[in-house]
Order: C-alpha cells, then structure tokens, then sequence
C-alpha cells in the first residue's frame, strides 16, 4: 500500500462515520482510554496513527488502547482471538541516496548536504489487545489530578485570560488572545464546561506567539472550517489524556460544524490530515504548558523494531477457516454454457473463475457473476500462489440459476486492424490471458488501464511462477501497446524497438532497483529511462545511483535531468506526507 491509498481509506471512514452519526465519534472518543500504544516496544503513536488506531478501537468498541505486531503477539507466548482485525501504521525512514542504508532522524535534521537523504515511508500491521487472548490486563496510571485542576494548569501555563462575559457564545478572541465564555451556572455541569473551554483552549494554540496557525473568523470559509477541525480532534485528543467525557447536551451546533469537515474533506483529502497534524501538535502544546504529560518520542525512533516484529503480519491476518477455504478453491473455466442470474435476467459468462466444491463460485459480495479477474487463470494462479484471500468478509458464493444449457456463443467482432493485431490478440488468447477476440476490445472500451498494465506487464517478460510463455509472446503483446497507443492514453511507448530483449532486461533491472530504493516506477519516469538508454546504446542497465550522481553533479541530457526531476518531485511530497504525520 502506499501512502495515498493509506490516507484516501482513512479519509472515507472517517466521513462515513460523520454522515451516519456527527456526534458518536467525539463522545466515544473523549473515553477511549488515552493515548494508543505498542504494548511491547511501548511506541507512543502520534498524529494519523493515533488518529486511525483510536478511531479503530471506536469501531472494535475496545477502551484498551495497546497494540502489538503478529510477531510480538508470537514471542510473548499470547494468541489471536478468532477473526482478529489488524490496522495499519504509517513510519517514515530517512536514509542515505548513495549507501541506500536508514539513518538516525538526528543525522538526518543536521545533515550538511540534506539533497544526499530522503525518506521512505513504510506500513506495517498492528492488533489491538482486545483481540489478543493471554496479554495481560491493562494497568492504567492515574495522576490524582482533577478534569478541573487539570484545565486551571492549562490556563496558567498558556497565561490566556478566560472571561465569563459572553451571553450565549463561546469563542477565542484573535484579536485580543482572551477566551469568552458564558456564565459557569448556564452549563449542564462541569464536564460540559470544560469540554466547550478545552474546545477554545485549542484555538488559542493557534496564536502567532505559540504555534501560529492560520485561524478564519469569517463563517462558511475552508479556512474556517479547517480550523474548527483542528480545534475539535485537538481537544478530543486532550480530553481522552485528562479523562474529560462529553456529554450530549454538548452539541448543539455540532452538526452545522460537522457538515462544514464533511464537505472540506470531500473536495480535498488532505485538509483532514493537515488538521490531524496540527491538532496532534495542539494537544501537545497544551499538555506541556499544562505540565500534565511528558510528550513522547516520536515513534519513528522504533521503526527498526517494529518492522522486525511485523515481518509475517499479512501471513497473520488468515485465520484457519479462511486458510483451508482457500486451499479448497480450485481455478476452473467458464465456456459459456452456465447460467448466472443477473439485472434483467441470466448471463452466460466465460472465462477463469474460482470455485469451492461446497460452496459454490466466488463472487465479491453484493454481486451474482463469478470473479473472473483480466488475468484470467494467471491472476487467479497468483492469488493461490500468494496464499490465497485475507479474508472472506467481503466475497460471496454464487451458483448457475439452472441446469448446464446449451453453449450460446456470440459473434466475435470483426475490428478493421489489420492482419498482424488479430494475430497478437489470437496470441493471448491462447495463452488464456484474454478469453476472446471480443473481450479484448471490451477492455479495451471499459477496461483500459487494466489492459495497459497487462500489456505492459507481459511485453517486459512478465510471467507467473513456472509458467512458459509462448515464443513470441512479448512482442505480441508490445505490438498491441504500439497499436493502441492512443486509446491506451500511453504517451511515452518507443516507435520502435533496437534490441527487444536487452531493453526488457535493463527496464526490469532499472525498476527493481528504484521500488527498492522507496520511489514510485511512474510511467513518466520508466519511458525517460527507456529513451536513455535507446539513445546511449547502453548494453547493461544504469543504476538508480548513477543517474542520480549524474544528475545532482548538473547533467547536460535532458532525459537524465527529467529522471532526477521526477525523483526530486517524489521526495517533495514524501516531505510534505512526512510532515502530516509527525
């Protein structure tokens, strides 16, 4: 997974759990049990990982905010409760571009030539204690402070005047850097008054003089709303550290704000991790002028240990029913002589599909026709071959609606191309990666990109474990890409190839050695690579390395300086996504 993928999830459920109910979160969040953290290394998470592992612990309906990786799980003698969830964790690396090895966050800040370092970011799995059978029971550590003493410190630490002279408003005066209030004897109670004090507490972080935010009086603005945000997770996080819990009479213009995160997130992802950022940094600030918690070091100071303890954590996700379920699949062929109900009636599909001789033909849930993946047998031979499915949760089993029929085959499409394109879509479809001539331009019309990277993937000598290509195969397949250029929407693809296997062979070296080094092979960056090496005449593939030394000493070719660009441009946003999280 990557890093958008990691935070484009998180975004979603976070809205989701805001449409269906605005006020759930926050009160279940102000009692979740403090802060999360790793059970055995005793990591403090921080900014989107404690954002994701206590809204994880929401859901899961867990006050036990320790995690731990599978491995750890193992040496400690503990065990997996039956349909154990696991949740992600994000940690950013630094390490040295030439010697590609990780160094100290030290090394890094102080580094003298900070253009010879970047970051990696890395995702492992994690579960919660609730799901763990033998951990032993959580001790909790209380400091004899009172919710009362505790925000009286906070107001003295911050030296903030609190004035209760607002009728019935309340609000941090930018302006003058004082909080209004109304009277104390208008709220419900204690909690409920300081809950709404903590809430303008949090904007007054945002002060120039402290951690100077940018901070929107002006109503219905995103910077407006950005900034409620910020105040709301700031004082959540604040208020599950000091044990303050909300109350529902807290709410009433709740709502109104809430709609005003639900769109901002929507039109642009980031505004939420932006506010995670600077909410964690908040309640920090706050805790410290408090004197009330010692901000932890910042968990990437663990990483080296917690990616030895998380080696097998896909592996660990299987539960026993979920392993002999997909021991049991077996990779069958539809030819077209199966019903299978569908909208307006039945389908008779063909093609590669897995079937369990119980239950039937998987399907994703939700739908009636056998998931039969692009791939075809070789998608699903991959599948087994990786282990087979995580998890059930979200498949279904589907069987034909009758008896086998009679086989009612349609007529294939007669596409004006000449003769040498049918020749290598006949080609694949004798090696099963297409199931027709048909479906071929049925990808092509609805299925683009997935055709693009099957091509792609096998004229640069793809193949599954032991499988034999038939000769010829490749080019066939980079025939097709030449031809469908266009409606592929594939701008780099050479005219023209000099010698087909030793371009393959250095293009696979080259994009081996840039995923390990932590960058992305975009399209734009591999086609640079391939000119290259076509114009240089190269006979061996260039390392990551040497480009990167050329370019950094001021290269005179462009192909090289458009390498280090697009190089330059990943570690930018690797920067920025960094940042997010620390």
């Amino acid at each position: 997974m990557d890093t958008k993928e990691f935070r484009r999830q998180i975004a979603e459920k976070f809205i989701d759990s805001l449409k269906e109910n605005p006020e759930h979160w926050q009160r279940q969040w102000s009692v979740s049990g403090g802060r999360p953290e790793n059970c055995v290394s005793h990591t403090v998470y921080s900014g989107i990982n404690r954002f994701n592992l206590t809204f994880a612990a929401i859901q899961k309906s867990s006050d036990d905010m320790r995690w731990a990786t599978f491995k750890q799980i193992q040496q400690q003698g503990w065990h997996l409760k039956k349909g154990a969830r696991a949740e992600m964790v994000e940690f950013w690396q630094p390490y040295d571009k030439y010697t590609h090895k990780v160094v100290s966050w030290d090394e890094y800040n102080n580094a003298e030539n900070p253009e010879n370092y970047g970051l990696r970011s890395r995702y492992h799995m994690v579960f919660n204690a609730k799901d763990i059978e033998g951990i032993p029971p959580e001790v909790k550590v209380h400091n004899n402070i009172t919710q009362n003493e505790a925000i009286d410190r906070v107001i003295d630490g911050m030296a903030i005047k609190v004035l209760n002279d607002s009728p019935d408003n309340a609000y941090y005066s930018v302006t003058n850097d004082d909080i209004h209030l109304p009277p104390k004897e208008v709220f419900d109670n204690d909690h409920a008054y300081n809950s709404t004090l903590l809430h303008e507490l949090s904007h007054a972080t945002g002060a120039k003089s402290r951690l100077d935010r940018v901070q929107s009086g002006i109503r219905n603005t995103s910077d407006y709303a950005v900034e409620e945000l910020v105040a709301e997770i700031s004082s959540c996080f604040t208020g599950a550290d000091i044990g303050l819990q909300y109350e529902p009479a807290e709410f009433k213009n709740h709502k109104a704000y809430v709609q005003s995160w639900i769109s901002a997130i929507e039109q642009k992802q980031e505004v939420l991790f932006e506010a995670i950022r600077q909410a964690d940094r908040a309640a920090d600030y706050l805790l410290e002028k408090g004197e009330l918690l010692k901000v932890n070091e910042n968990e990437n100071d663990n990483v080296e240990e917690v990616m030895e303890n998380s080696t097998q954590s896909v592996d660990s996700m299987r539960t026993p029913e979920t392993i002999v379920i997909n021991n049991e699949l077996k990779i069958v062929e539809l030819t077209g002589n199966l019903k299978f109900k569908d909208s307006v009636g039945y389908t008779m599909p063909e093609g590669y599909c897995f079937m369990h001789p119980d239950k039937g033909y998987l399907a994703f849930a939700g739908n009636t026709m056998p998931y039969m993946p692009l791939g075809g047998k070789n998608a699903l031979f991959n599948i087994q071959r990786d282990g087979g499915f995580l998890s059930f949760d979200d498949m279904a089993w589907v069987k034909p609606v009758e008896e086998p029929v009679a086989v009612h085959k349609s007529v294939e499409e007669k596409e004006k191309v000449g003769d040498k394109v049918n020749e290598y879509i006949e080609c694949m479809v004798k090696n099963n990666d297409i199931s027709s001539t048909k479906n071929f331009y049925k990808y092509l019309d609805e299925k683009r990109e997935n055709l693009a990277d099957l091509l792609k993937w096998r004229s640069l000598g793809g193949t599954m474990l032991n499988e034999k290509l038939p000769e010829g195969y490749e080019q066939a397949c980079f025939g097709l890409l030449r031809e469908f250029m266009p409606l592929l929407r594939l701008k780099y693809m050479p005219e023209k190839v000099k010698d087909f296997e030793l371009s393959k062979e250095c293009y696979k070296a080259f994009k081996k050695d840039v995923e390990v080094n932590g960058y992305q092979p975009t399209a734009y960056l591999m086609s640079n690579y391939y000119y290259m090496m076509e114009k240089r005449g190269r006979e061996t593939p260039a390392a990551l390395s040497e480009i990167s030394k050329e370019y950094l000493e001021g290269s005179s070719d462009p192909l090289v300086n458009n390498i280090g660009n697009e190089l330059k441009a990943q570690e930018t946003l690797q920067l920025q996504e960094m940042e997010q999280c620390r």
